[in-house]
């Protein structure tokens, strides 16, 4: 798998660069300042990781490079900065703290087509898509879904299991299951994969990215202030 790295530090350069093994990975490192983000390199790659934490990087680097397979590393992900990231096409989220923990396994699932995410950021993006949203935006599946509903979802699109789905929302797995026969029928279709195709469009849709704060240049420099949704 051929993966590009960047990050304005060289030590978290380096602690990304050390979970690559070079029998799965196939790595560009680039050590990148911030006066270098328009002129650095973007090679062709099944995957791509940024450190947001320099905000040269996360406003100047990020939209040149290609989605879906796209993973950012923080020290923390704000809500209102996550969600936005979510907007843009970021599929992957991985803390400095769990970089060894999760970094391969992140990789790995966005290849897949999948996300990676802290443990309840999904489930929180889908539930600010559906309270946002004015209601002639919403579709008729979304209207009807109950709280229950939106986090049995926010599991399917994080590609958890129903045992996992379960334990997460202290839930029985049969009633995981009922859930999920509902959502089918909801949005009309018959398999899990195809819930998940159908759903993402629709959350994403949700909202207007008109409405969404935009980041506050700093004089002479990238913007540091963090776009949020509405509340």
């Amino acid at each position: 798998m051929m993966v590009s790295i960047y990050a304005a530090s060289p030590l978290i350069l380096e602690r990304m660069r050390m979970q690559l093994s070079p029998a799965e990975f196939q790595v560009h490192a680039y050590l990148v300042s911030a006066r270098e983000c328009a002129a650095a390199p973007v090679p062709a790659c099944d995957a791509f990781g940024v450190d947001v934490h320099e905000p040269a990087l996360r406003y100047r680097l990020l939209p040149r490079l290609p989605r879906p397979c796209l993973l950012v590393v923080d020290a923390v992900f704000a809500p209102g900065a996550a969600f936005s990231l979510l907007l843009e096409g970021v599929r992957g989220f991985v803390r400095y703290d769990r970089i060894e923990q999760e970094l391969t396994m992140a990789l790995r699932m966005l290849r897949q087509g999948g996300y990676w995410a802290p443990h309840g950021l999904m489930s929180a993006f889908l539930d600010r898509l559906l309270t946002a949203a004015p209601g002639p935006r919403r579709g008729a599946a979304t209207t009807r879904l109950s709280p229950r509903e939106q986090q049995v979802l926010a599991g399917v699109l994080e590609q958890l299991t129903n045992p996992q789905i379960a334990a997460r929302l202290a839930i029985s797995e049969r009633t995981v299951k009922f859930h999920i026969s509902n959502l089918l029928r909801r949005f009309d279709v018959h398999k899990r994969e195809q819930l998940a195709l159908h759903a993402r469009p629709i959350a994403a849709g949700l909202l207007n990215l008109e409405t969404v704060a935009k980041p506050t240049p700093e004089p002479g420099g990238a913007g540091r202030g963090l776009a949020r949704l509405p509340r």
